[in-house]
């Protein structure tokens, strides 16, 4: 899992927004809400599980065992809905 970052941000003011944010000469980063990752995480981890299923299903039918996505691309969605879930306050 991913520890928070806190950091007060003293000119900030109001509700930020998903979306794009910078903060003064830093690279822009991409800001999402926690209720907007609780909804993405749950869609990613959706789509991953049906992934996981056509595949198993296809390689049974073709006695093809390979996959069309590489380990590195399913292991960042799946450290992208960890990052996403890691957003939920308990």
């Amino acid at each position: 899992m991913y520890d928070v970052q806190k950091h007060k941000i003293p000119d900030l003011e109001g509700r930020v927004e998903t979306g794009p944010v910078k903060f003064n000469d830093d690279w822009t980063g991409l800001f999402i809400r926690g209720d907007n990752a609780a909804y993405y995480a749950l869609c990613l981890s959706s789509v991953l599980k049906t992934m996981e299923k056509i595949q198993i299903a296809t390689s049974e039918l073709s006695g093809n065992f390979g996959s069309s996505h590489t380990p590195f691309e399913v292991s960042a969605l799946q450290d992208l809905m960890n990052l996403l879930i890691s957003t939920r306050e308990h």
